[in-house]
Parts: structure tokens; sequence; C-alpha cells
């Protein structure tokens, strides 16, 4: 009975590692019955494609810090690739900003340097606004359908106070907004934005309290306004509501880069103590 169980497991793990939604975030996770990622190792049954969105979560959700090497032979022994599809993968992640390749120093995760972050409040605005209008102008009954159910993947993560999860799928849901808009020269340029957007935005999911859950409210309700806008084609209201959805997030991005100084206080000074402890050092 505990063999067929486990080989059960195994069998369930498998199928659902592949589906679109919510199981292809959990899939290298701790899930119902035991690691999926151990379970994979164990059998040796990774691809590509599983170790690109596992890279890609990881640094999303800074699992994989800003600037931290990958290492080919650790990379090649946890996910059982050998070294040339191991780096067709760390090219595609490099074509996508999330990894630099430097020769002779290998790959890296796309670095938060300050000129990064310049660029990224310049032009945010300006490349959320323009997709939205595009998504509202070209979205079809598919493509609302792929986005209710990342919004329902959302809302799930949320429910579950899942961190992670709610990071990825606010990034798979402004991704799909892209997607949506069908062009290929913004379509670059959103993807590298979402990227640091996820990371800089870890202080947005992270607070604890009432003010955070009010937050993340409001952002979910976006989500259900974004599906209704683009469903009804209305390209006015679409740039209004990005613009919105933006400042909700770059308030508690502004706070995290720039925190209020810690509080401190200076003692008035004393003549009288400076002359004791002068006296002091000197021996008189």
């Amino acid at each position: 009975m505990g063999i067929f169980l486990n080989t059960y497991c195994i069998h369930f793990f498998l199928a659902i590692s592949f589906h679109p939604s919510q199981y292809k975030y959990r899939k290298l996770t701790v899930g119902w019955g035991g690691d999926v990622s151990q379970v994979k190792r164990e059998i040796g049954k990774y691809t590509k494609d599983d170790v690109i969105s596992t890279l890609r979560r990881q640094i999303l959700t800074m699992e994989l810090e800003p600037g931290q090497p990958l290492d080919e032979s650790r990379l090649t022994r946890l996910y059982g690739l050998s070294r040339t599809p191991l780096r067709e993968v760390l090219r595609q992640l490099s074509g996508e900003g999330y990894t630099q390749i430097h020769e002779n120093r290998g790959a890296f995760v796309s670095p938060m340097d300050h000129k990064s972050m310049r660029h990224f409040f310049l032009t945010a605005p300006m490349i959320y606004a323009a997709t939205a209008r595009l998504a509202a102008r070209s979205s079809t009954s598919s493509h609302i359908d792929a986005l209710a159910r990342i919004q329902r993947d959302f809302k799930d993560a949320v429910e579950r106070r899942d961190v992670d999860g709610m990071v990825y799928f606010n990034d798979r849901f402004h991704y799909q907004t892209g997607v949506i808009s069908g062009n290929s020269y913004l379509m670059p340029s959103l993807q590298r934005l979402l990227i640091d957007h996820a990371r800089i935005g870890q202080i947005f999911w992270q607070q604890k309290g009432d003010a955070r859950d009010d937050r993340i409210t409001t952002a979910s309700a976006h989500h259900d306004r974004f599906i209704e806008v683009f469903a009804a084609g209305d390209e006015e209201e679409a740039v209004r509501l990005t613009l919105e959805h933006w400042e909700l997030s770059r308030q508690y991005m502004d706070d995290y880069i720039h925190p209020r100084p810690l509080d401190f206080e200076i003692s008035p000074f004393d003549e009288n103590s400076a002359e004791a402890t002068a006296d002091i050092k000197t021996g008189t």
C-alpha cells in the first residue's frame, strides 16, 4: 500500500508540474505530499522549461539576489541538465533580462544599480500605459480568459498570504497584459521592467498590518477592473487605471529606496563636562 501511494504521489506531481496555471509556480516548492523538486531530482525529469520557469521565479522573488553568480556546475547537478542545455537556458534568461552573461566570468542575476533604478522610474509609467492601451485595443475572449485564470491564482495566493505567490502571479498578470498588447517592440521593455518591479516591490507585499492588507485588496480590485476594461476595449480607462495602479506601488517603492532616517538625539554641549573629561585624560 505504501509503495502504491508513493508511486501515485510521484505521478501526480509530474502531471501537475506542467499545468499552465498555478501549479507551474508551485511545482518546485513544498506542496501536497512533499517537495516536488526532490521528487524530480530523484527521477531526473527536469526539462529546460522547468529550469527556466524555476529560475525566473527565484529571481523575481529575490531567492536569487541581484548580482548573484549562477554556478553552472551547481545548476547541472541540481537539475540534472548537461552543460549545453543549461547554457541555452541561461542565454534565454539573459535575452529576457533576468540574467547577464559576462565573457570568461559566467552568468549572473541581473543587478539593480542606481542607473537601472533611475531608468525604471523614468520609463515605467509610459511603457505600462502604452501596453494597457494596446491590450484594450487588441484583447480577445481567449486573452481575457487567460488573464482571469492568472487573477484567480493571484487571489488564491492573497488568501494564503503567500508573498512569493503574490509577487509571481502579479508579475504574470502584467506580463499577460503585454502578451495581449501584441506589440513586439514594447514587450522586451515591459518584461525588463516587470523583473525589477517585482524585486523592488517586495516591500509592497512583505509589510504586515491593516495598511498592507488594504493595499493588496486595492491592487486585486484593480486587476479585476483591468479585465473588465480590456474586455470592453476602453483604451482611455485602461490608461487611467494603469497610472492609478502604478501610483499604488510607486509610493512604497519610494519609501523602500528612500526610507525615513532613524531618529536620534545629540546631547547639548556642556562646557563643564568637557573640561572634566579633559582633566581625567590629562591626569590633573
